[in-house]
């Protein structure tokens, strides 16, 4: 399954390139991951939770930078985990590029390759909660880093962050577009 996002930083393209391509320092800002382990060969253990509908996946697995390339502001981010509960696995691709917008400013765009196997693969098909998550969690990835960006340290004192739901963000924007429909329905009777 393909995935792809992109987000805009208020930071000069070769700080925010430092930033991403420095990858322990970052983790913190990606909602309910955890690393566990920085290995001497730059593979990175780690623990992930997700919420995907009403099915809590609690991921462990592994992650490594390669390909970075500081002339394109290029790089990909390989990764793969299984569920500890024997669901099933995923394996990822993370290709993101960064483009400068203005001299403070920098576009960050994310090409994501991911294979769901077992099944949890089921989970997201034909509903696509896979992707609503994936969105949820590139967004609230943004609003960490440059929380962290605005603090200037090296890693955001985060604390553990809750799993996405991808049922509870379709419930919400349901709720909302009832809200704006009475409230419409409310103004048109008054007026």
């Amino acid at each position: 399954m393909n995935i792809k996002n992109s987000f805009e930083i208020d930071c000069p393209i070769a700080r925010a390139w430092a930033l991403l391509t420095d990858i322990p320092a970052v983790a913190p800002c990606m909602p309910g991951v955890e690393i566990t382990e920085v290995r001497s060969d730059g593979v990175i253990l780690l623990v992930g939770r997700v919420k995907l509908g009403p099915v809590q996946l609690e991921m462990q697995g592994e992650a490594q930078l390669l390909d970075a390339d500081s002339s394109t502001h290029t790089a990909k981010l390989a990764g793969k985990a299984r569920d500890r509960k024997g669901r099933g696995s995923a394996v990822s691709t993370i290709v993101f590029s960064l483009h400068e917008r203005d001299v403070d400013r920098t576009l960050v765009e994310v090409d994501s390759e991911v294979d769901l196997a077992g099944s949890i693969a089921q989970y997201g098909r034909g509903s696509g909660l896979v992707q609503i998550a994936a969105s949820q969690i590139v967004a609230q990835f943004a609003a960490n880093l440059q929380a962290l960006i605005a603090r200037d340290q090296a890693a955001p004192p985060l604390a553990p962050a809750r799993p996405i739901s991808g049922f509870s963000l379709v419930a919400r924007s349901m709720w909302l577009r009832i809200l704006q429909l009475f409230t419409r329905a409310g103004a048109n009777d008054r007026g």
